[in-house]
């Protein structure tokens, strides 16, 4: 309770002009009827207005923060997407490269073949070639039967 000597509160607020008493008091004697002085009514109504512009700024702070907040989320979420884009694309890449080894390595081997059977072909043709034009002979016709044999 504020006291200046010998007033008390409601003496106080009228001697600094905050509040008037109120010319017309009910008839009841305990009840003290105040009314807010133009300057203490403007002075509430600034302070109203200023929470209110606070409540504003903070309101629209706050929406701006999930906003961002947001397009953050969805830069993150679109990064991941082309991260899982690129590596897809890798790996594709890498299995269209084994395949390609792959390819190349059996067109190798059949190529390698190739020239294994074609060698045997031009040894066996020397053989035969070898064999009808010295004659009969029973060395030669044995060797070109045993390289028959083993092929």
């Amino acid at each position: 309770m504020l006291s200046y000597g010998d007033k008390g509160n409601d003496e106080l607020l009228q001697l600094f002009g905050f509040v008037e008493v109120n010319p017309n008091p009910k008839p009841n004697p305990k009840t003290l009827t105040l009314t807010l002085t133009p300057t203490l009514t403007l002075t509430l109504t600034l302070a109203l207005a200023l929470a209110l512009a606070l409540t504003l700024t903070l309101t629209l702070t706050l929406t701006l923060t999930l906003t961002l907040t947001l397009t953050l989320t969805l830069t993150l979420t679109l990064t991941l997407t082309l991260t899982l884009a690129l590596t897809l694309t890798l790996t594709l890449t890498l299995v269209l490269t084994l395949t390609l080894t792959l390819t190349l390595t059996l067109t190798l081997t059949l190529a390698l073949a190739l020239t294994l059977a074609l060698t045997l072909t031009l040894i066996l043709t020397l053989t035969l070639t070898l064999t009808l034009t010295q004659g009969p002979n029973p060395h030669d016709r044995f060797i070109a039967i045993g390289l028959t044999e083993r092929l």
